[in-house]
C-alpha cells in the first residue's frame, strides 16, 4: 500500500503551501494489544477486512497479503493465522502459480453470495461461512478467486494430502481472471452490488489496460477491456461506494493522469467522463464522503471558455454539445475524489474535474510533535456519504490520511476541506508508537501495573499497510510493515483514558523544561552570586592594600629630611 521503499530519505518536496497540523484532542497507543511474526519475516503489503460494512459490528477476521506472495487468513483477536491460499493446488502450472509467484499486487474480499443476496453473515464471530479473496502478484498474469473459509486445521490436512501427490484440483478455487494482455494485475476494485470486478495491468507492449470482469459469468474471458485510458501502469482504481453511481469507476495511472469512466458503455470514448492530471505519479485514488459545492453546468462552459482562450472557436456543433451535456449529466451528482501520488502529495478534484485542493507534499503538514516520512494510506469515511445527489449547499470533504515515519511510527490526519472557502484543517487523532519510542515517562503513567519489558513494541521499519475498524478512534487499527510483524492496537473506551494525551504530553514537556529552566536559573544566580561576592572581596582586598600603603607612605614622610 505505501510507496514509502521508493522514497526512503526523501527531503519533503515542494508542495503547494505548507499547512499547521494542529494537535487537537489526538492520542498516543505506546505498544499494541497484539503482534505476529509472518514465517520468513516478508513485507506486510496488503490488510483487508473479511467483509465490508462491518465496522460498527467490529472487525472478527482479516486477509493479509505479503511480499512472497503468500495471502493468509488470521483471526482479528489473537491474530493468529487460519488458512493460507495454497498455490499449490491450481489445476495447471502458470507463472502465478509458479513457486516464485511474486509480491502480493493487489487483494480484495468480496461478498460471498451473489450480488441478489448480498454479502454473508459470520456467525457468532466464529470461523466465517465463505470467504471470497480476490488476489494477484507481480509475477503473475491475472488474478486468483480463492475461498478461504476452510479452518486452519483444513488447510492442515490439504497441505498434507497434497504432500502425498494425492491432492484433487481445489474446490476451493473459484475462478482464474486472465488479463486480456498478459500482463500482471497491479490493482483491482469490486462494484458496490459485488457483481463486477475492474483489474488493471502493468504496462505491457507499449500498453496498459482496465479489464472489466462479470464474475456471475461462466466465460473465461473479460466482459470487455479499456485500452486508452491509460498510458503507463495502472496503479488505482475504485468503483463508486453509492448505489446510484455505483457504474462509475475511477483510475489512477503512473501517467499522472486520473480518469472516472461509465462502465454503462465499451466504447472507451464514450465512457470517460473526465480526465485529472496530478503531474506526478498516482499511488492511490478514492471518491471522498461529501461534496463541495459545484456549478452542475461547469463542465460544458469550462470546455467553451477553454475554446476562446485559446483562439479556437467557441461555436460548438451540436453533435459535441450534445455529447458534453450527456457526459454532465452521468457525472452530475458522483461528488469529489481524490488521488495520493509517489510524491507523497495529495489533491482532491470535483465532479467538474477541478482540483479544489491542489497537490500539496503532506510532508509539508507538521508541527512540533509530528513529522511525516511517506503516507501510508488514505480514505473516505464511509458512513458521511448520502446516497443520490449532493445538496446544492457547501459541504466540508473529510478525508482520513494515515502517515508514517522511517523508524515506524504512524499518525492519523483527519482533513477537513470548507467547501465554500476552500480552507484546509489538518488534525492529529491517534499516534502509533514505534519499537524505539523514548516512552519511559509517559509509561509510568499509562500502564503502571505491566512491566515496560513485558510489552510488546511498536514497528521496527515502514508501516505498509494498515486498517481501522470503523472510522471512530474506539475501533481497532491493524498494521503491517517491512519488519514482517502484524499488529493490532486497542483503541477503545478503556484505554482511552490511559492513552496519552499529546497535548497533555507537549504540556508536561513543558513544565518539565520549565522546571529545568528554573533549576538552571537557580544555578546561574548563585553563580552570579559568588562572582559579585568574589568581586567584593577583591575590591575589599584593594581597599585594605590602599589604605595600608597610605600609612607607610605617611611613615617614610615623618623621617625624609627636606
Amino acid at each position: 500500500m505505501s510507496s514509502a521503499a521508493t522514497n526512503r530519505g526523501a527531503g519533503a518536496g515542494a508542495g503547494a503551501g505548507a499547512a499547521t497540523l494542529k494537535s487537537g484532542k489526538a492520542q498516543r497507543i505506546s505498544s499494541p494489544s497484539a503482534s505476529i511474526h509472518l514465517p520468513c519475516t516478508p513485507y506486510i503489503t496488503h490488510i483487508v477486512p473479511v467483509q465490508a460494512g462491518y465496522a460498527e459490528q467490529g472487525c472478527s477476521h482479516l486477509v493479509v497479503g505479503s511480499s512472497d506472495g503468500s495471502v493468509r487468513l488470521h483471526q482479528c483477536a489473537t491474530l493468529e493465522p487460519m488458512a493460507e491460499l495454497p498455490w499449490h493446488l491450481l489445476p495447471s502450472p502458470s507463472s502465478s502459480a509458479s513457486s516464485n509467484q511474486g509480491a502480493t499486487s493487489a487483494l480484495l474480499t468480496l461478498p460471498s453470495a451473489s450480488a441478489s443476496t448480498g454479502p454473508s453473515s459470520i456467525s457468532n464471530g466464529q470461523s466465517p461461512q465463505s470467504i471470497r479473496v480476490l488476489c494477484a502478484t507481480n509475477q503473475g498474469d491475472g488474478a486468483i478467486l480463492w475461498d478461504l473459509s476452510e479452518t486452519a486445521a483444513a488447510a492442515a490436512a490439504a497441505a498434507a494430502a497434497a504432500a502425498q501427490n494425492s491432492a484433487s484440483p481445489s474446490q476451493n478455487l473459484l475462478k482464474q481472471l486472465k488479463s486480456s494482455n498478459g500482463a500482471p494485475y497491479l490493482c483491482l476494485a469490486c462494484s458496490s452490488d459485488g457483481r463486477y470486478v475492474a483489474a488493471g495491468t502493468e504496462l505491457k507492449n507499449y500498453e496498459a489496460v482496465i479489464d472489466l470482469w462479470d464474475l456471475l459469468s461462466s466465460t473465461s474471458s473479460p466482459q470487455f477491456t479499456y485500452t486508452e485510458s491509460h498510458s503507463d501502469d495502472i496503479t488505482s482504481l475504485s468503483f463508486h461506494p453509492s448505489h446510484t453511481h455505483r457504474h462509475l469507476l475511477l483510475s489512477g495511472s503512473t501517467d499522472g493522469l486520473l480518469s472516472v469512466l461509465d462502465t454503462r458503455t465499451t466504447d472507451e470514448d464514450d465512457a470517460v467522463l473526465g480526465v485529472c492530471n496530478m503531474d506526478a505519479s498516482i499511488a492511490r485514488a478514492g471518491w471522498c464522503a461529501q461534496t463541495s459545492a459545484s456549478d452542475q453546468s461547469g463542465m460544458l462552459r469550462a470546455r467553451k471558455e477553454e475554446a476562446v482562450f485559446s483562439g479556437v472557436d467557441a461555436a460548438m456543433n451540436t453533435q459535441e454539445e450534445e455529447e458534453l451535456s450527456v457526459k454532465e449529466e452521468r457525472a452530475k451528482g458522483m461528488g469529489d475524489f481524490w488521488s495520493v501520488s509517489d510524491m507523497q502529495s495529495v489533491a482532491i478534484w470535483n465532479e467538474n474535474f477541478d482540483a479544489v485542493l491542489q497537490p500539496l507534499d503532506v510532508r509539508s503538514v507538521g508541527c512540533r510533535e509530528w513529522q511525516t516520512d511517506y503516507i501510508i494510506d488514505a480514505f473516505s469515511p464511509r458512513n458521511s456519504r448520502a446516497d443520490g445527489p449532493t445538496s446544492s449547499h457547501a459541504q466540508a470533504t473529510h478525508l482520513i490520511f494515515w502517515v508514517g515515519t522511517i523508524s515506524g511510527k504512524a499518525l492519523r490526519i483527519d482533513l477537513e476541506l470548507d467547501g465554500q472557502d476552500g480552507s484546509t484543517g489538518w488534525t492529529m487523532k491517534t499516534l502509533l508508537s514505534d519499537s524505539d519510542s523514548d516512552s519511559a515517562a509517559y509509561d509510568a503513567v499509562q500502564i503502571p501495573q505491566t512491566p515496560s519489558t513485558l510489552r510488546p513494541k511498536g514497528h521496527s521499519d515502514i508501516v505498509r499497510s494498515i486498517h481501522q475498524a470503523g472510522e471512530a478512534r474506539q475501533g481497532d487499527i491493524f498494521t503491517g510493515g517491512e519488519d514482517g510483524c502484524l499488529m493490532r492496537w486497542q483503541a477503545d473506551a478503556n484505554l482511552l483514558s490511559s492513552a496519552e494525551d499529546l497535548n497533555s504530553r507537549s504540556t508536561a514537556l513543558e513544565m518539565i523544561s520549565s522546571d529545568e529552566n528554573t533549576r538552571q536559573q537557580l544555578v546561574m544566580d548563585v553563580d552570579v552570586g559568588m562572582q559579585q561576592r568574589q568581586v567584593q572581596q577583591e575590591e575589599a582586598q584593594i581597599l585594605v592594600g590602599a589604605e595600608r600603603e597610605g600609612r607607610m607612605n605617611k611613615k617614610k614622610s615623618r623621617h625624609t629630611p627636606y
